[in-house]
């Protein structure tokens, strides 16, 4: 039923996604693994990945998805079609619609904002593009974000993996995004910190290819960044 809509996903084993829209904002990735146990005894393990979903929302979809499961039933396809006729209405998008920073409206009316790209780098069937632009206020990192996820191969990557570093009203505001990646934020925020670089976002996306790269994968990432920031001027490059 959705075999064309589901990708392999992760490093783990049996892992996929799907992508899930949502009226007015990127996407949701709901992203699931099938245990030995499923579907017999329990339901598959999952996680929703998504550039503004809240803890609480996220409390709220599993609160959802749990009482549609029963030991012995396949479930699977009823919650990807659950999520997909459904979700706008559970999360009460509709009453926060003003208040949400990845609103059609809100980026409709943004300053333009050029961002730079990276070529790709392909080790091992893994695919990896980096990207930076400059931003004024965390809002504009938002819209960059939501500017990169309009591209479906994006939106539905492993990971998409940013940090950013933004002076507001005197005072630098800095952030970073695993998207699932544990640990790999950490180095983009380092290379924006080592080089005092403000008003700077960079995201590195990654789309698994089924092998694994191990720490390999942790050094691509941090050298595409440190790329991308370079060639166009965020970083002075080493003589």
């Amino acid at each position: 039923m959705y075999s064309e809509e589901l990708a392999q996903s992760t490093d783990v084993s049996r892992s996929y996604h799907i992508v899930i829209p949502v009226p007015n904002r990127t996407p949701i990735i709901f992203e699931f693994w099938l245990t030995d146990n499923y579907p017999s005894k329990e339901p598959p393990m999952y996680t929703f990945r998504s550039t503004w979903i809240t803890k609480q929302q996220r409390i709220t979809l599993s609160d959802e998805l749990k009482q549609l499961f029963e030991p012995g039933n396949v479930v699977l396809f009823q919650w990807i079609e659950w999520l997909k006729q459904n979700i706008y209405d559970a999360l009460n998008l509709q009453e926060e619609e003003k208040e949400e920073e990845y609103t059609q409206q809100e980026v409709t009316f943004e300053r333009d904002i050029q961002i730079f790209h990276s070529e790709p780098f392909t080790m091992n069937k893994s695919k990896f593009i980096a990207h930076c632009a400059t931003i004024h206020s965390v809002n504009e990192f938002h819209q960059v974000m939501w500017t990169l996820l309009q591209d479906k191969k994006i939106a539905a990557a492993t990971h998409n993996i940013s940090a950013y570093r933004v002076e507001e009203e005197g005072e630098i505001n800095e952030h970073r995004d695993d998207d699932g990646e544990i640990g790999a934020a950490d180095q983009l925020l380092f290379l924006l910190q080592r080089a005092q670089a403000v008003n700077v976002c960079v995201i590195v996306t990654r789309w698994y290819g089924g092998i694994h790269l191990g720490s390999d994968r942790f050094r691509i990432i941090s050298s595409m960044a440190n790329n991308v920031l370079q060639d166009n001027g965020y970083l002075k490059k080493k003589k």
